[in-house]
């Protein structure tokens, strides 16, 4: 999805571009649903309230990135479509310019005309050299309709530039996803305080083969994607073609060779490897946490960001923001580091069983698992999960992942052949 979620409105658009006995624990459960009850009571509590508008969200902004213009004749090239209507100048929010580039020859204006076609803001005349410029136009009371967004050009003028608009404004909605998976991976983090399972050390050993594993993965796949993608002919136009089913289900085993196949190779060699229950499920917690823990820092940082000082985020970022500033879409980032950190537990302890057990059956289960959890992921990037009925489909199927977790974290508990408690290396000291 290169395109931005604004292009949907666009016309003729421009070229551009410690305990032992695992047993004792499970009696004494403190439960990661009370844990995160009061934050999903907060969720409901504080959720957006109801648009006035009419104007979907993914219509309230747009941009173009790199655009390329040259062009002979003297013209104009209007294709941003702005709908305006009572409700969204009753929001207070005005249309927000943000444009940047370079005349190399000739010269430009960008202008912002309203549904009648009279001009009510432009750039000025823009010479040859760099530019780059931040304006906004607050909606007057009674001028709905479509407005347009777009430039004029001389003869003989060749430039490159970027352009975004976008007529809204951020509140601490946006804030929601981020805070919500940093306070999952808290709840994980507190039920294994709470139940004083051994394993601190284990929950960073967790932690540092994420972030192992992930790394080897991307450091495979950022050169040798482009080279599967060509040869399945993958295409975003023919998402279920036969090629594009492949490349799914290979996105989804990178995941599990890597994430998996790895951390299983690593540990059945070290002593560590032979983990007690209590650690085995510590080390998955520690290795689903981090990722939740990263995810929801960025997330909140950038929802900060927004608020405080948007102009310093570009205009595709402060879109994707405000797409999820409703319950629906806030939510789902939220159910799916859940699921997610539930799959992970179940893959890791999966690991440590076929260790523990000599049974590599497990580990090949866990591989498969992994590999068949992240395929809908693959298939997401290429469908354009945007809106709220695709991204909860792929929530949905995620979340059947995290429940098939959860409980197979709970039958391996049964079955789990208790081995000696061990001690991970001394790079990892001990936090008790």
């Amino acid at each position: 999805m290169d395109s931005p979620a604004g292009e949907s409105h666009k016309k003729n658009g421009p070229k551009g571009e410690t305990m032992t006995n695992h047993n004792k624990s499970a009696n004494k459960p403190v439960t990661l649903l009370s844990l995160l009850l009061p934050f999903i009571l907060l969720i409901l509590l504080t959720g957006c309230a109801a648009q006035s508008s009419s104007v979907p969200m993914n219509y309230r902004w747009a941009s173009v990135e790199g655009s390329q213009l040259n062009e002979a004749q003297a013209g104009e090239q209007f294709y941003f479509n702005i709908l305006v209507d009572d409700g969204l100048i009753a929001q207070g929010a005005p249309v927000k310019m943000k444009i940047s580039g370079s005349v190399s020859s000739g010269s430009l204006r960008f202008e912002l005309r309203r549904p009648d076609g009279q001009s009510v803001w432009n750039s000025g005349t823009i010479g040859p050299g760099d530019f780059s410029l931040n304006a906004e136009y607050p909606l007057p009371a009674g001028q709905t309709g479509t407005y347009q967004l777009g430039m004029l050009y001389g003869a003989n003028t060749t430039a490159t530039y970027n352009l975004g608009w976008h007529a809204i404004q951020l509140g601490a909605a946006v804030l929601i996803p981020g805070i919500g998976m940093i306070l999952v991976s808290l709840a994980f983090i507190i039920y294994v305080a709470s139940n004083k399972l051994l394993g601190w050390r284990y929950l960073g050993l967790g932690a540092l083969f994420w972030v192992l594993t992930v790394a080897v993965k991307f450091i495979f796949a950022i050169p040798v994607n482009p080279l599967v993608y060509r040869a399945l002919g993958v295409s975003y136009d023919n998402i279920f073609s036969p090629g594009n089913l492949l490349a799914y289900l290979y996105i989804g085993a990178l995941t599990g060779i890597f994430e998996v196949g790895l951390a299983w190779l690593i540990l059945r060699k070290v002593r560590w490897g032979k983990a007690a229950w209590s650690q085995a499920l510590v080390f998955g917690i520690g290795f689903g946490v981090v990722e939740a823990l990263l995810l929801g820092i960025a997330g909140f940082g950038s929802a900060l960001v927004s608020i405080l000082s948007p102009a310093a985020l570009p205009v595709s970022t402060l879109g994707s923001l405000a797409n999820n500033a409703n319950i629906l879409m806030g939510l789902a980032p939220i159910v799916e580091r859940l699921s997610v950190i539930f799959a992970h537990i179940f893959s890791c302890v999966l690991i440590f069983h076929a260790i523990a057990s000599g049974k590599a059956k497990w580990g090949w289960l866990a591989i498969l698992y992994k590999t068949l959890l992240d395929a809908p992921a693959g298939f997401a990037a290429f469908w354009g999960a945007t809106t709220v009925e695709k991204i909860w489909t792929i929530e949905a199927i995620i979340a059947v992942f995290g429940l098939i977790g959860l409980l197979g974290t709970i039958y391996i508990a049964r079955c789990y052949v208790q081995g000696p408690v061990n001690q991970p290396p001394a790079l990892l000291p001990a936090l008790e």
